[in-house]
This record gives structure tokens, C-alpha cells and sequence, in this order.
């Protein structure tokens, strides 16, 4: 039991629903503690501060890595390096992604005004320790729009097995909170890119790189859960296509432009991918990566705009900072706008921009089966 529980269950200094619910009730936060948390080698989630973890994870893509380098037989060359290569480039991309939420989050600049408890677990966030309940109270009361909850890197299957645990942990911290597991997850399939000599023809074509997003649950506040997992679906000449599966690849054509929605909805490779990874066939379907993480789309906007109405202050301190020369260049010292724009983190302010640029290009709709859509609920 926590040291500082008693406290809670009097007093409880939290104003977020759901670390109510658990830091009220000695079993509610005993039942919370109880959920695991994965170490960075096996399915730990990606550490919220990507600075003071350089080294660490530096660290642990360098193991990951290797664990591509153990190519099955009969793995074609260029598969084998899209296996090695789609893993750096997510590995990366995770890091700045979490990164960037948390830098962005609502309460970023507040830290200090959160419960103690719940600091202890922003911190144990920070460094990729904190367990996938505890993930979920940073989330809300950081007010954070996405979260990585856990990850397990799988090239070839090599550590698959843990995938389980994974999923385990995961539904308890679900559960723990108060919110719902899902017991038949909506499923969709993406083609990120073909592997091969071209980009579509299917005689020349090697592999599709693709992914399964799974909404696993959604807790009381509306946040969803998902688990997003990266393969390769073989295509090569060694691997003995369903009839009804070659037609479909064979029917994309070069001239296409929408190639990959196209693949990605055929009914026939669906129901393929379905039992290829339903039966764990990684000769077939060479899975590469998985990774829960938390949504929630009413935390994204009041992001969106914490994040305009900052870029917003930056250009009125940006003005006030220019006009705060003297004539010798030097910062007015009596201004305190020109002052605070100065003493700013220029790291703070490139991830605020990125988050910017990126939040536009989200916010631009497409159609999937005829449902308006975001990127930010794909």
C-alpha cells in the first residue's frame, strides 16, 4: 500500500474522475497497483521525456535491432531489410511522438500542482516505468491527448509470446479504472507501402507493410484503446497465395493512386490477414512490432487550442520582444513579456510548433466506408 494513501482516502486533492475513483478507496487503488508494468525489454511503454532518456533508449533500440538480424530461411533480402528498417523508423517516431504529447499536454507547465501520488507517477512515466493504470491516471490528469500504455517488439515472432501479458495488463488497467474491455474489438487493416520492385504490380511485388488497429476499450471519460500492430504480409513467389488473394493484388493497377485503400478493404485479403494472425502463421504474416496506447478526442481539442492560444502568446511576446530592443540590440530588461519569451526553452517552442503543423494536417477529413472520418480516430 502507498504510504501517502491514508491521506488520500481523507482528503483527496485530485479534481480528475478517475483518480478520484481510485486514490478514494483503499481497494480501488490496491486492485490499481496490482496491474504490471513492463520493462523496457520486453513490453515497457515509450518514456514521456525523450530528452533525459536518450541513452536509455538509445540503448534499447540497438537490442531491438538485433533481433532482426535473426532472419528466418527463405526470407527474401528485401523483406528481411523493410523488417529491420520499418522497426528504426517507429522506434523513432514513438519517442518524438510521446514526447511531443507530453511537452503539449494541459498541465505541462502545472506539474507541481498535482496530487504527490500522482506525480510519483509522472515521473516513473517520464523514464518508461510506469505500469499501463498508471499511464491512464497521467493521461487524464496531465490532460495528455495519446499515451503509449505498452510495447513489445516481435521481428519473426522472436518474443511473441509475451504479447499475452501485454494484453493482460493492459485489459487490468482498463478494468482498473472503471472502464470496459471490449469482447469483440473493431478491427481495421492499413497498406502503408509495397515491397518490391514496383510499387503495385503484383508479379514483381514482394510484401505489403501493413497494420491492425483493434479498439480493445474506452473508459468512462471516453477515452479509447487501441492497439495498433506493424507486418509484412508476404506476397513473394515462396508463399502460396489464397486464388482469391492473388486476384486481388493482380487487379491493382500501377495507375492507381488509391492502390492502398483498395487492397486494404478487399473482403478476400481481410479474411486472409484474419487467420493468418489469429493462428500466429509469421512465416506469412511476419509481424514486427504492437503497441497500446490511449486516445481521448475531447483532450485532443482542448490540446488544439492550448496549443493555438500558445503560439498565439508567442507571437505577442515575439512583438514585444523586437520592440523591447534598444539601440545597442539588447532585450528591455523591464519587459517582462520580452523576458519570458527569452527565457522560454527553444526546445518547448519547436515541439509546440511541430504539434501545430501536425494538428492541421489532421484535421482534414476523409471518408472510410462512407463515414466521415479524422486521422485522429484511425
Amino acid at each position: 500500500m502507498n504510504p501517502n494513501m491514508d491521506k488520500h482516502v481523507q482528503t483527496p486533492l485530485i479534481e480528475t474522475p478517475l483518480a478520484n475513483r481510485i486514490l478514494a478507496s483503499p481497494q480501488s487503488f490496491a486492485e490499481f497497483q496490482a496491474v504490471p508494468a513492463g520493462e523496457v525489454e520486453t513490453y515497457g511503454a515509450t518514456p514521456l521525456d525523450r530528452m533525459t532518456t536518450l541513452s536509455q533508449q538509445s540503448e534499447a533500440k540497438r537490442n531491438f535491432l538485433k533481433l532482426t538480424y535473426s532472419i528466418p530461411d527463405n526470407i527474401p533480402i528485401e523483406i528481411a531489410s523493410e523488417v529491420h528498417d520499418s522497426f528504426g523508423r517507429r522506434f523513432d517516431a514513438r519517442g518524438e511522438a510521446n514526447d511531443e504529447n507530453f511537452v503539449t499536454s494541459l498541465m505541462y507547465e502545472r506539474q507541481d500542482e498535482l496530487d504527490p501520488v500522482i506525480r510519483d507517477m509522472v515521473d516513473k512515466a517520464k523514464t518508461g516505468h510506469a505500469s499501463p493504470a498508471e499511464l491512464l491516471l497521467v493521461r487524464e490528469a496531465m490532460g495528455i491527448r495519446s499515451v503509449e500504455l505498452a510495447c513489445l517488439t516481435h521481428p519473426y515472432g522472436t518474443n511473441i509470446e509475451i504479447l499475452d501479458d501485454m494484453r493482460t495488463a493492459v485489459e487490468l488497467a482498463i478494468l482498473s479504472v472503471g472502464g470496459k474491455v471490449f469482447d469483440e474489438p473493431e478491427v481495421r487493416y492499413a497498406v502503408k507501402e509495397s515491397i518490391g520492385e514496383t510499387p503495385t504490380e503484383y508479379d514483381t511485388q514482394l510484401g505489403l507493410l501493413m497494420t491492425r488497429k483493434r479498439i480493445i476499450g474506452v473508459l468512462p471519460d471516453g477515452t479509447h484503446i487501441r492497439e495498433r500492430s506493424s507486418f509484412i504480409l508476404r506476397t513473394d513467389d515462396k508463399i502460396d497465395l489464397p486464388e482469391e488473394v492473388k486476384r486481388v493484388l493482380a487487379a491493382i493497377s500501377a495507375e492507381d493512386t488509391d492502390w492502398r485503400e483498395k487492397a486494404g478493404s478487399s473482403e478476400a485479403l481481410l479474411a486472409y490477414l484474419a487467420e493468418l494472425l489469429e493462428n500466429n502463421h509469421t512465416t506469412y504474416a511476419i509481424p514486427i512490432s504492437s503497441t497500446a496506447y490511449a486516445f481521448n478526442e475531447t483532450t485532443a481539442k482542448q490540446v488544439s487550442q492550448h496549443v493555438l492560444d500558445g503560439e498565439a502568446e508567442r507571437q505577442r511576446a515575439w512583438a514585444a520582444l523586437t520592440d523591447g530592443m534598444s539601440g545597442y540590440g539588447m532585450l528591455d530588461m523591464n519587459n517582462a513579456d520580452a523576458l519570458a519569451y527569452h527565457e522560454q526553452s527553444e526546445a518547448e517552442i519547436r515541439a509546440h510548433r511541430k504539434y501545430a503543423e501536425r494538428q492541421f494536417q489532421q484535421s482534414i477529413p476523409i471518408i472510410i466506408n462512407g463515414t466521415l472520418k479524422h486521422l485522429d480516430d484511425l
